[in-house]
């Protein structure tokens, strides 16, 4: 900056003040004599003139900075009074300095009469402890991020709001003032208490569906014994002799009273699990003797299809802890499921290993295998794959369903693999 009257050596300034804005050099204001001068002229001036030149530089540096300060201030105002949150600044001691118009109208203020004073006022007074408590951690910690708490509108009513909050440093890095941004979460908030509601009745007709089934099972159970009961004793020819025919006629009978018999028992095995009042009994014992046991209780169904049944089970298997009724259950039902969905000639494999202090079971056929769209309901109870009345396979649709939470007792994991077409492969990881 040169003010300049007459001739002037400009060659070099013989005093220089530099412009500071925000603490950087943003320039100089340099200060030429005329030609001609001696040396104690240019002195003497000098120590007349060093302070006032000095205050120029000071000056001109704070009327930068105030530019600089009103231009973010008007950028600031402009994203604030246009956002959908609401977006207050207030000082330390919580005195508002300003509020956007989403803050104002979201508790119930006209832009036009945006109050001052204190920002506790917005707050239910139940809740003032917890916000100054609030506002002191953020001056510690330098901000704090969704908390939730309950404003107050000006007719007095409250409200759910998420809150966030930051420091504002001055140029010296020293905590000056807060911005508190505020989410209305109202419509959030009665979105949840709808989804408990309908929870809640979901799972009152759970129970109640459960607690019939349950019901009816026992009802069932009796006389169903009965039947299978006496079936049993004329086949053993305790009543007589029997003809071809009455013994096939029996047959039947015994057969399929034992099957409706296993549908009872999983109908009541997972009512009493959802109920919370399955009981699990836990001991050790050898997983390699249960599985080939399951295989033999099976093989009428793996002979009448054709079915190639593999294994590869290390006999150095670890035992296991938990319950051995259970851990039948779990191998019988998916390897009946896997025999089940495989086409006559097919091929069904069960493998077992130990990782760390866990059992990776896998059961793998190469049946029909389960669309990719209907994976995430095979444990849905009584859902079959094949819903229509003419489906080729027969089943309730517990059976997964029952397995998946038979697992979870046992606080293992399950998970199915599948392609249509191609095969199912079954994974059971178990704690030892």
């Amino acid at each position: 900056m040169v003010f300049q009257s007459g001739e002037f050596d400009l060659s070099s300034p013989k005093y220089a003040s530099d412009i500071l804005v925000e603490g950087d050099v943003h320039g100089k204001f340099e200060v030429y004599f005329q030609e001609g001068l001696d040396s104690d002229e240019i002195l003497s001036c000098l120590n007349e003139e060093q302070d006032v030149i000095d205050c120029i530089s000071d000056f001109l540096g704070s009327f930068a900075e105030q530019i600089l300060v009103e231009k973010d201030l008007d950028i600031f105002r402009t994203l604030a009074d246009t956002a959908k949150y609401g977006v207050a600044v207030v000082d330390l001691d919580g005195t508002l300095l300003y509020l956007n118009e989403a803050f104002a109208t979201m508790h119930g203020y006209s832009p036009e009469e945006i109050p001052g004073g204190d920002f506790l006022m917005f707050c239910d007074d139940d809740q003032v402890p917890r916000l100054k408590y609030l506002l002191d951690m953020v001056l510690a910690e330098g901000h704090f991020k969704q908390e939730e708490v309950w404003n107050m509108r000006k007719n007095g009513s409250i409200f759910p709001a998420m809150v966030d909050c930051n420091v504002i440093f001055d140029k010296d890095n020293v905590p000056s003032q807060l911005s508190i941004m505020i989410h209305d979460i109202s419509e959030t908030k009665n979105a949840e208490e709808c989804l408990k509601r309908a929870q809640a009745l979901e799972d009152a007709a759970n129970c109640s569906k459960s607690e019939f089934l349950a019901n009816v099972s026992h009802e069932l159970r009796t006389p169903l014994n009965s039947v299978i009961g006496f079936s049993e004793i004329l086949l053993d020819g305790r009543c007589g002799d029997l003809n071809d025919i009455q013994r096939r006629y029996l047959q039947n009978v015994s057969k399929n009273g034992n099957h409706l018999s296993e549908i009872i028992n999983d109908i009541l095995e997972i009512s009493m699990i959802e109920a919370g009042k399955e009981e699990v009994t836990f001991e050790m014992f050898g997983m390699v003797p249960v599985i080939m046991e399951v295989k033999d209780s099976i093989m009428h169904s793996i002979l009448e299809k054709d079915v190639s049944f593999s294994y590869d089970l290390d006999p150095d298997l670890p035992q296991i802890n938990a319950d051995k009724a259970k851990f039948r259950h779990i191998i019988y039902n998916l390897l009946s499921n896997a025999v089940k969905f495989t086409s006559e000639g097919g091929t069904v494999t069960i493998d077992a290993v130990t990782l760390g202090d866990m059992v990776h079971i896998t059961i793998k056929d190469d049946g029909i295998g389960i669309p990719k769209e209907q994976l995430p309901h095979l444990y849905d109870k009584f859902y079959q794959v094949d819903g229509s009345t003419k489906r080729l396979y027969s089943g309730t649709g517990l059976g997964l369903a029952l397995t998946k939470k038979l697992v979870g007792l046992h606080e293992g994991q399950m998970w199915v693999e599948s392609e249509q077409g191609k095969g199912t492969k079954v994974h059971v990881m178990l704690p030892l």
